[in-house]
């Protein structure tokens, strides 16, 4: 059994800082700030990881500060645990090496240039008429979208972002060694996305997941394949760690991934069944599962359903 967790007293308005053990560390996000995601950071005896660096670049540096704080030291790798921009825009303030897939550093290559050149042709005053616009809509559905597009664009349009790409690519699992402890990069192929990978601080018990695991809500299965990310929840489940660091969401346990397990179980089941009887997918509610999801937000919810639409139909 491990220690419990603490939270430090770290001031940052963007992240709340917890320790795991004597050299892990989680910076679990604040509701409703511009930070995007978690993060978190190991202190190997000689060489410090960061596992992500946030969608904010405010919250990359707080994060480089807790990490100094903390330790007394310097960051010596990062991993990015996939593409999506809320998992990397900080890279750009870390001069060490970056360590993702193949896949990850080919799609942030390609993706985030586009976005930056979409967001720098949006005119000046797009921000203040898409908060006027979300105060005057009725639509909940459309008021939720509005307010997490608006919140990505701001967080981008924020600074000077610099297209920071891996520079270190793995293809297979390696061991980051260090004197007091090591950490296992575990590869993990088209589950969340294209290429994810994991951080098992195996002596700990602790693994990081990224969006291989949200917590306490839907987890978005919007640009991979649900029966992988069904299939590395398993494997886990069976394997000796004890927290869980979620991309979204509080500090988890093997109870927060089963439940994402049943979820994704649940959800594929009705949605085949929609299909089997030419009944719409995206017309499936929360209210059609079991009573565990009846409090959860049901903007990735629906997102999801939309995505298995079309993910399902292609499978038959």
């Amino acid at each position: 059994m491990i220690a419990k967790i603490k939270e430090l007293k770290f001031e940052s308005d963007y992240f709340t800082l917890f320790k795991l053990a004597n050299n892990c560390y989680a910076a679990i996000e604040k509701e409703y700030t511009l930070t995007g995601s978690n993060t978190g950071f190991v202190d190997l005896g000689d060489k410090i990881i960061v596992f992500d660096t946030f969608l904010n670049l405010d919250v990359a540096k707080d994060l480089i500060k807790a990490v100094e704080e903390i330790t007394g030291k310097k960051p010596d790798f990062v991993i990015n645990s996939h593409f999506h921009t809320d998992h990397i825009v900080g890279n750009q303030l870390f001069d060490v090496p970056i360590i993702a897939m193949e896949q990850t550093k080919e799609s942030i290559e390609k993706y985030l240039p586009e976005t930056m050149i979409k967001l720098k042709a949006l005119p000046d005053d797009f921000v203040e008429k898409r908060r006027e616009e979300i105060k005057s809509e009725q639509d909940q559905d459309n008021k939720k979208n509005l307010e997490n597009e608006l919140k990505f664009i701001e967080n981008l349009l924020k600074h000077k972002i610099e297209v920071t790409p891996p520079n270190k690519i793995i293809n297979e699992n390696i061991v980051i060694e260090g004197k007091e402890a090591n950490a296992d990069i575990e590869i993990v192929e088209n589950a969340h996305s294209l290429g994810d990978i994991i951080m098992k601080i195996a002596d700990q018990k602790i693994c990081f997941m990224g969006d291989l695991l949200f917590s306490d809500q839907f987890t978005w299965i919007g640009s991979g394949n649900p029966h992988n990310l069904i299939d590395i929840t398993k494997k886990l489940l069976q394997e000796d760690y004890e927290y869980f660091i979620p991309g979204h969401g509080p500090i988890s346990t093997k109870k927060d991934l089963k439940l994402q397990l049943k979820y994704l179980e649940e959800i594929l089941v009705i949605a085949k069944q929609r299909l089997k009887e030419n009944k719409s997918i995206k017309e499936i509610q929360i209210s059609d599962l079991s009573a565990e999801f009846q409090d959860w937000d049901d903007l990735v919810f629906k997102w999801n359903n939309n995505f298995l639409e079309t993910f399902l139909k292609a499978e038959e």
